[in-house]
C-alpha cells in the first residue's frame, strides 16, 4: 500500500519547480528519515547523497 501511495504522490509532481520543492521537502520528512536510515544500513544511496548534484542541475536548467 505504501508503494501505491508514493506512486500517486509522484503523479502530482507536474512541474520542474514542483519536483524541486518536493525533493527538498522530502529530505527532512519523517518518512524519508526512516527510509534513509534503512538505505544507509544497506549501504545504498540516500536522497541527501544527491542533494548538491540535484540542486546544481536545477540551477543549470533554471528550475526555481
Amino acid at each position: 500500500r505504501s508503494t501505491e501511495n508514493e506512486k500517486e504522490r509522484f503523479r502530482n509532481y507536474n512541474t520542474p519547480g514542483n519536483i524541486r520543492d518536493n525533493y527538498l521537502s522530502d529530505l527532512s520528512s519523517q518518512t524519508a528519515k526512516k527510509k534513509n536510515a534503512e538505505l544507509k544500513d544497506l549501504n545504498l544511496p540516500r536522497l541527501p547523497d544527491f542533494k548538491d548534484q540535484f540542486l546544481e542541475l536545477c540551477d543549470k536548467l533554471g528550475v526555481k
